[in-house]
């Protein structure tokens, strides 16, 4: 399973960022997963003779997980659709869905072969 990381930045509209980030990477065929924080000790400066000076800070940083996601299961949603009433078999979607696993599943033959 690939497995993919973005850092999340902060901003005042946390849920918009949020939104923003899965739909861009739901395009790429990334499902959401989880969105994590995590401390980052961010080391201060010791100035000259103390004139200066800075403590240590902590930076909250953020991630959002997510996961490719595998043919299989596109097909299970597109069934589940389609066996729910929600899609038709006829929709553009499914035929095309269909004709593409259709494709892949062909057995391989050697053209060199006569």
């Amino acid at each position: 399973m690939a497995y993919k990381v973005v850092p999340f930045s902060q901003t005042d509209n946390v849920s918009g960022e949020l939104q923003r980030i899965i739909d861009s990477e739901a395009v790429g065929g990334y499902k959401y997963i989880s969105h994590e924080y995590s401390d980052k000790l961010r080391p201060g400066k010791a100035g000259c003779f103390g004139i200066g000076a800075e403590p240590n800070t902590t930076v909250h940083v953020g991630f959002v997980v997510f996961r490719k996601i595998r043919l299989n299961e596109i097909l299970f949603y597109v069934r589940y659709q389609v066996v729910s009433g929600h899609l038709s078999r006829n929709h553009f979607g499914v035929v095309m869905l269909m004709s593409i696993l259709r494709s892949r599943n062909k057995p391989k033959t050697d053209l060199k072969q006569k």
